[in-house]
């Protein structure tokens, strides 16, 4: 089934005004460090931020494989790529989290969407 462009860029805007208003999008600093994943290191800032039973949305750029990597083993973490967000997807969890180093990418993504 095809939805046409104008309904998907007008259901998108409405998730994301929705987690805004109920201010569930969350910026949060935190990069790998090291040239390894470190799930423990994840669960670490989440469980700082009272996060860690929260079931959420990480927009992560798909090139960046240590965050991936690190996250990937969260059983409440999603990871949403920014080249393939979905309504589904999106409206599937109970807050979004976006890393601040990823925060212009994650603009530019929901730009497409107002």
């Amino acid at each position: 089934i095809s939805v046409p462009r104008k309904v998907r860029k007008g259901l998108l805007k409405d998730i994301l005004l929705r987690y805004l208003s109920r201010k569930d999008v969350l910026v949060l600093n935190w990069a790998p460090k090291g040239e390894k994943p470190k799930t423990a290191e994840a669960y670490k800032v989440l469980k700082k931020c009272k996060l860690q039973e929260k079931r959420l949305n990480l927009f992560v750029s798909v090139d960046d494989v240590l965050t991936l990597s690190s996250f990937a083993n969260l059983a409440n973490v999603s990871p949403v790529c920014f080249d393939q967000p979905n309504a589904y997807d999106l409206s599937n969890a109970r807050k979004w989290v976006i890393l601040e180093k990823d925060l212009g990418a994650f603009k530019e993504m929901v730009k497409q969407w107002i």
